[in-house]
């Protein structure tokens, strides 16, 4: 068996959200590619990007970003054999990928896709906006896939809200982002206070751990949704 730091020489660390129990990896929220045309939408659940400021603009966090985006380009088989057993030492339970930044293509999806079968026994959780990369995954893919994705709204209010807006892009994620819906992904909305599971983190300003709660990770909660703050 390897060790941390000969992993971490891979994939770069893990980092460790403050309120959400085990570990996490991000890469730059710049590098998102649906999330950079979304912090351009007023109204969007990008429009304010946490990650685009406070501790993850210090100097430190970007290098150690930058440095996990190009780790994993480097040796793409390596660095899922890597990650895997990474995630098995130190975040056994439950892992959560990309608390900052989002996937970068299909070939990146396909990768967190062979980490989480080779981590039968970890919860994965991975948030996403890029809903057409999702949609080109085989249908087998897509079957692992809606174990531990969940696609974010796109906009503020709703999975159906879209502000009346005539920005053609804008609408084509919107139907993108409903209609893999209706396939059976699992989802997340901000500011919908009548629809799914309502975060008690948020709203009492208080940590998953001390909630004891789980709903991002879990299958049987189709939508949860977080309060817009």
């Amino acid at each position: 068996m390897r060790t941390i730091k000969a992993l971490q020489a891979i994939t770069g660390t893990l980092s460790a959200p403050g309120k959400m129990e085990g570990c996490s990896t991000n890469i730059n929220a710049k590098a998102c590619k649906t999330g950079g045309f979304l912090r351009t939408i007023e109204g969007s659940t990008c429009a304010k990007c946490y990650a685009c400021k406070g501790r993850y603009s210090f100097q430190n966090v970007q290098d150690a970003m930058d440095n996990r985006l190009n780790k994993r380009k480097e040796n793409m088989s390596q660095w899922v054999y890597a990650m895997a057993e990474l995630i098995t030492k130190k975040s056994p339970v439950v892992f959560r990928w990309h608390d900052s930044g989002d996937i970068q293509n299909v070939a990146h999806l396909r990768q967190i896709l062979a980490v989480v079968l080779l981590t039968p026994d970890t919860n994965h959780w991975l948030p996403t906006r890029e809903y057409s990369m999702v949609d080109r995954l085989t249908d087998t893919e897509k079957a692992i896939a809606k174990t531990f994705v969940r696609l974010s709204a796109p906009m503020i209010g709703g999975k159906e809200n879209n502000t009346g807006s005539t920005n053609p892009k804008l609408n084509r994620l919107m139907d993108k982002f409903n209609a893999l819906a209706a396939e059976g992904f699992k989802t997340s909305t901000v500011g919908d206070d009548d629809t799914g599971f309502q975060c008690p983190a948020i709203l009492n300003h208080t940590s998953c751990s001390e909630e004891d709660c789980r709903a991002c990770y879990d299958d049987n909660e189709i939508n949860v949704n977080y309060p817009q703050h």
